[in-house]
């Protein structure tokens, strides 16, 4: 882990409407999720090396500081592993960094449920399923069930849409 720096961004940009330096660089910034989920995975595997957890801590806190919503769920959808990282190593973190990052978690939840999908079809297509999946995890780490709920009455109300009563 020495060597390595959490390269956060303030918005992840890299839907195909985004200039291609633009992209380039927010893939480059998600490799951050990968790279926080393998420490913090191994930092659970070989918990005397502590090193693992330190760095998986480093970079949660960095996106945390860093980052904020777009409320575009196609550019946060990787967040998850970012945010799995943390609540493997979460006993590392001291109560303010705790909140620290449980509010950057909800601001993205929060964001993603007051963002309507006007794009094109996007209220229809797969960026609803990336933005349940968000709200909903980010309602789970944090505790907030009016997150939950919110995102499992998205989900149910876009499942009704999406399939016919047979199943098709």
């Amino acid at each position: 882990s020495e060597g390595l720096t959490p390269n956060p961004v303030e918005q992840i940009l890299v839907t195909s409407d985004q200039p291609k330096d633009t992209i380039e660089a927010g893939k480059k910034a998600l490799l951050d999720m990968q790279l926080a989920y393998k420490l913090a995975y191994a930092a659970t595997v070989e918990p005397e090396q502590t090193q693992y957890t330190d760095k998986a801590k480093e970079y949660v806190l960095a996106w945390a500081r860093t980052n904020r919503s777009t409320g575009n769920p196609i550019n946060e959808t990787n967040f998850d592993r970012m945010w799995i990282a943390y609540d493997l190593i979460k006993d590392a973190f001291s109560d303010s960094e705790k909140e620290e990052v449980l509010r950057w978690i909800d601001g993205i939840a929060q964001t993603q449920i007051n963002t309507p999908l006007t794009l094109g079809n996007t209220s229809i297509n797969n960026w609803v399923n990336h933005r349940d999946k968000l709200v909903m995890a980010a309602g789970i780490l944090t505790g907030n069930q009016a997150t939950i709920d919110a995102g499992i009455a998205n989900y149910k109300h876009h499942m009704h849409g999406f399939y016919r009563p047979d199943g098709t």
